[in-house]
């Protein structure tokens, strides 16, 4: 209920460069979903989550991975999609300059790649 009043704030919708009317708060679910319009809010979406599931794309530490393939000297590439709440760009910017490995120091000077087409 907290985050559903959270998100229904202008300014909150604005920061995450929503579109009006983007997000359904009217409580009753939409009949179709296209580019400019969502179902309503949900915090957590059952369905998706089982979409997830069924596909074995669940959340897995790799942190490990990037640091091995770094060290080999090899370039890696982190990427999220300016939609994606749960796995932001945040949130990978975050653990992708705690990783540690022999390019530390110079990592630590890279600055995330932005890019909107909005």
């Amino acid at each position: 209920a907290g985050l559903q009043k959270h998100v229904e704030l202008a300014r909150v919708q604005h920061e995450l460069r929503l579109r009006r009317g983007a997000i359904n708060t009217s409580g009753s679910p939409s009949t179709s979903v296209d580019s400019k319009r969502v179902g309503a809010w949900q915090e957590c979406n059952m369905e998706m989550n089982v979409a997830f599931y069924m596909t074995a794309d669940m959340a897995k530490p790799y942190n490990s991975y990037v640091t091995d393939l770094q060290n080999d000297d090899l370039r890696v590439l982190i990427y999220a999609g300016d939609a994606d709440l749960m796995c932001n760009w945040n949130g990978n910017q975050a653990w992708t300059r705690a990783l540690e490995f022999w390019h530390t120091r110079s990592c630590a000077q890279c600055q995330a790649v932005l890019s909107s087409t909005r």
